[in-house]
């Protein structure tokens, strides 16, 4: 483990070495599928696309993605993964996607924890990361107003959603939302 970070609420963040990704990655692919497309999740995606986050064809491209330099941080309850955030290093941007929390431990600190901790390891050890950047649904503006609150800018910055062959509707914006890398 080369990180581990403790928070009041009894919650761990570690970032994970290769071998322990091979060891977690069902529970991990789990933990992001069931956060989008759970009924009982406030950040599910089902009104805009029909497939999970990491569909079963799609596995061997996350894995290869959780290289060096880029990172998979997770959160822990006990010895328990309830949350996964994915860090992917792109020239001067590091782009955070697939934060995941377990539905049974959303609005409990979990997601914002992982976003710190993610924002500090890119200023740790990615010092040619100037920005971080997330894609949120822009009609979600839940999720754009709780990433504004995490400390991320939205500028109007749009781009059309890459995998148009999933949607389930006739288009679904991204709204790209930055946070300065200090």
């Amino acid at each position: 483990m080369t990180s581990s970070t403790e928070n009041p609420l009894q919650f761990t963040v570690q970032v994970l070495q290769p071998s322990q990704y091979q060891e977690l990655k069902r529970t991990i692919y789990e933990i992001i599928n069931v956060s989008f497309r759970s009924d009982d999740s406030w950040t599910n995606d089902r009104a805009f696309v029909n497939v999970n986050r990491i569909p079963i064809n799609g596995e061997a491209e996350f894995d290869a993605r959780c290289a060096e330099p880029n990172a998979l941080l997770c959160a822990f309850d006990g010895d328990q993964i309830v949350g996964v955030i994915h860090i992917l290093a792109q020239r001067n941007e590091a782009l955070l996607n697939c934060l995941g929390v377990s539905p049974t431990h959303q609005s409990r600190g979990v997601g914002s924890l992982l976003i710190r901790e993610s924002v500090k390891h890119i200023q740790e050890n990615m010092p040619t990361i100037k920005e971080a950047l997330v894609h949120v649904f822009e009609s979600r503006h839940e999720l754009t107003t709780w990433y504004v609150r995490m400390g991320f800018q939205d500028k109007g910055e749009v781009i059309p959603f890459p995998h148009g062959d999933i949607l389930i509707v006739d288009e679904a914006p991204l709204a790209v939302l930055r946070y300065p890398i200090l």
